[in-house]
């Protein structure tokens, strides 16, 4: 179940159905979601968000979208975030998050090469 009711423009205050729109189509201004803050108060707790997934669903009571037909890749809490919440809080040193930053680096290091491939650049 999610908590939102509906999209507003920020600007005119006209108010949308959930679905996919980022703009007003009367003054092109930016549409926000509006929830049911009571029913948010009533029912959600820490507890409940941190038992859910460890991905971006375990927000999905906050998403203006359903649950049931969404795609999870597993988007969110990678390596590389814990590697640097230990380097910055726990004092960890940056050597003995060596695999996750290298990780890190292959990627980029694959994504840019592909990239100068595709596009031609010299």
């Amino acid at each position: 179940m999610t908590y939102a009711t509906n999209l507003r423009c920020r600007e005119c205050h006209r108010e949308y159905p959930l679905e996919a729109r980022h703009v007003c189509d009367f003054c092109f201004g930016p549409v926000e979601v509006t929830y049911d803050y009571d029913a948010i108060r009533r029912n959600i707790t820490r507890q409940r968000i941190e038992s859910g997934p460890a991905s971006l669903w375990r927000y999905s009571d906050f998403l203006p979208c359903d649950r049931e037909t969404a795609v999870d890749i597993g988007a969110g809490f990678t390596p590389l975030i814990r590697a640097l919440r230990a380097v910055m809080l726990e004092g960890a040193t940056l050597w003995s998050q060596a695999v996750p930053i290298a990780i890190l680096l292959a990627y980029a290091t694959v994504t840019f090469t592909l990239a100068l491939k595709l596009f031609r650049w010299q």
